[in-house]
């Protein structure tokens, strides 16, 4: 398992988008509750306070703007602050923290993989279960003109209806055509 790194602030939001992560907002006089939020939500709480907005991650193992030879993680990290790209433009690729869930982890918990492959606005048919995330990628077959965008909630729907009790969540997705078609692997954890 990879180190976890909290990123806050303005750095959160643009590696959210980039990234496809999960944004959380700390509980604070507001919103007393530390939530998930989106990016519009974000921006708004971001004007009134960066602090607030953050993401907790890991490194994928590749990079933006390099191959990763020589560089450390944690040199782009001063004092616990993400510093974001280096001159060059080089930087981690992040995961939300535990993305990588080992399939058979210490509490028993399993980790299966669905791939759900969404064309001119209509959910095709739910492919899987896989039992690993490169799996899933292999069967997905992504393009390089693709990008990362959000989930469709009614695949998350169908999933938690076939596993009850189960967490799902999207792991990755992306989109060739401007919001039409987009391919995503969604991840059920069984406990």
């Amino acid at each position: 398992m990879s180190k976890s790194y909290k990123i806050t602030g303005h750095e959160a939001l643009r590696l959210a988008k980039r990234d496809n992560l999960t944004l959380r907002c700390h509980a604070n006089p507001v919103d007393p509750e530390d939530r998930e939020v989106t990016a519009s939500e974000a921006e708004d709480i971001l004007r009134e306070d960066p602090s607030l907005i953050y993401v907790t991650v890991e490194p994928t193992g590749e990079w933006v703007g390099c191959d990763g030879t020589g560089y450390n993680v944690s040199d782009y990290f001063d004092g616990g602050r993400y510093r974001g790209a280096d001159g060059d433009g080089a930087e981690p690729v992040w995961r939300d923290a535990g993305a990588e869930a080992m399939d058979d982890s210490s509490d028993g918990a399993t980790t299966i993989y669905y791939v759900d492959r969404y064309r001119d606005g209509q959910a095709m048919d739910i492919l899987g279960p896989y039992d690993s995330l490169a799996s899933a990628r292999d069967a997905l077959e992504v393009g390089e003109e693709e990008t990362r965008v959000k989930p469709y909630d009614g695949v998350i729907d169908e999933l938690t209806e076939r596993h009850p009790g189960s967490t799902v969540r999207l792991v990755e997705s992306w989109d060739a055509e401007c919001d039409s078609d987009c391919d995503s692997i969604y991840s059920v954890t069984i406990s």
